[in-house]
């Protein structure tokens, strides 16, 4: 085993949680990893194999990479094996290693052979908030895993990207005027599909890499005391904490191993940065199709929800949520912008909180509910499937009147923040809305349509 640098401490609660994962790594590389002594030898290696761990830190994140010298990955094996449990195709080796039951080794003892231990790996380190992947060096296998660490005051550079955001100054090599340069713009990475001009390009570094990304302003440095997420931000894996400046505004702190993935995944995707709105408020283009029943179709057949929250943060968190369940995703920041977006396209479901500027929840859904009465006064179609999307209310006001008003105005379901996934998906079935749940469409956490995000606010 070899440390590089002894002097790294790590947090007593992390290293409890990381351990059991690094056994599970270790015991892989032994059982998996080195061969018998005579294959060894006629290989030309040493008879003894190695397996080496390695720390060291990468901006604010701990990596810890377990590397053995043995025969490396049997790729074919591998797929030998998915094939006779008859697992589908994984977009990543990981998924496929990972999968319960699949084992190259053709045996199991009390040591390995089970199929169990990248799996349970993966597993413990994304609970800590990490991530584990997998490598292929000259010689064996790597995997490495990286965790980030939690330090309570950190040196951050301030970043306007549709909302306030911080990146940690040791993940950032340089910052420049962005000129005619057109990277992936950060707003869009975060969730904001009409994202303003680019003045600034940061570039981004780890691991020796650099990923340049797009940003519509820059704050200058900072030194900030973060707090804890709630469970519905640090659900979406983006941010690392939050913290508010000396005038009130709120900041959320990005996750830079997270962002770095996601400017390099649009830079290979091809990703270029989209037209800046002419107005300031962006207009919504027509639906592209239209179901039989006529909700709002996108160009890849996927129904469309319409978000209704004047907080940034919330309408991200449940884009994403969307977009995960095979969403198409419009938003909208109160009831009147949502009312000039239906006035020609039809989504299949309607969110919407109970607090906003201009027209708030109860209001939007008594204008629906007129709007409903002159079309039917007009002898316009009154059926159901021709009629207005039904309405979730999503709201941090879970009082039993809230709830009351809500139904008494034609809601056709509530639910109180924060919330999970499953809930979410619930909450929809019981408005009688299908869950598409096509993520092959779309990438993870990545929401999708269009939106009408000119924001200032971070709430």
């Amino acid at each position: 085993r070899r440390l590089p640098d002894a002097s790294l401490v790590l947090e007593s609660a992390a290293a409890r949680e990381l351990l059991p994962a690094l056994e599970h790594l270790v015991r892989n590389a032994v059982v998996h990893g080195v061969e018998p002594v005579e294959v060894r030898e006629a290989a030309g290696k040493a008879p003894v194999g190695t397996v080496r761990v390695d720390v060291s830190i990468d901006g604010t994140e701990l990596v810890i990479g377990v590397e053995d010298d043995g025969a490396g990955l049997d790729l074919s094996a591998v797929e030998r094996r998915r094939v006779e449990l008859g697992l589908p195709e994984a977009p990543e080796l990981l998924d496929t290693l990972a999968a319960p039951g699949l084992s190259t080794l053709g045996r199991s003892d009390v040591i390995g052979g089970h199929g169990l231990g990248i799996g349970a790996a993966r597993g413990l380190v994304e609970r800590a908030g990490g991530r584990l992947s997998v490598g292929a060096p000259q010689v064996g296998a790597r995997f490495e895993l990286r965790v980030p660490q939690r330090v309570p005051v950190q040196q951050v550079l301030l970043l306007r990207a549709g909302m306030d955001v911080a990146l940690p100054v040791n993940c950032v090599r340089e910052v420049r005027s962005a000129g005619r340069e057109t990277p992936v713009p950060l707003a869009a990475l975060l969730g904001h599909p009409d994202p303003a001009p680019c003045t600034h390009v940061v570039l981004l570094e780890r691991g020796g890499a650099v990923r340049p990304v797009g940003v519509e302003g820059v704050g200058g440095y900072r030194e900030l005391v973060t707090q804890p997420l709630g469970p519905q931000l640090a659900s979406l894996g983006r941010y690392a904490g939050g913290s508010a400046l000396a005038d009130g505004r709120a900041v959320l702190l990005l996750e830079p191993g997270r962002v770095f993935e996601d400017a390099d995944r649009g830079a290979r995707d091809g990703a270029v940065r989209p037209e800046a709105p002419s107005a300031e408020v962006a207009q919504t283009p027509p639906a592209r199709s239209a179901s039989p029943d006529g909700t709002a179709l996108d160009a890849r057949g996927r129904p469309e929800a319409l978000v209704v929250d004047d907080s940034p943060t919330q309408r991200a968190w449940l884009s994403t949520l969307l977009g995960r369940a095979g969403f198409a995703v419009a938003t909208a920041r109160d009831g009147v912008e949502a009312l000039e977006l239906l006035a020609h396209r039809r989504p299949r479901v309607l969110l919407a909180d109970i607090d906003m500027p201009r027209l708030d929840g109860h209001g939007l859904l008594r204008a629906l509910a007129r709007r409903r009465a002159a079309r039917r006064r007009r002898g316009a179609a009154t059926s159901s499937a021709r009629d207005d999307p039904p309405v979730l209310v999503v709201t941090s006001r879970d009082s039993p009147a809230d709830r009351e008003a809500a139904f008494a105005n034609g809601a056709s379901g509530f639910l109180a923040k924060p919330c999970d996934e499953e809930t979410l998906h619930a909450a929809l079935r019981d408005c009688g809305v299908a869950v598409p749940d096509r993520t092959a469409d779309a990438p993870a956490d990545t929401p999708v349509g269009v939106a009408t995000d000119a924001d200032r606010d971070v709430n």
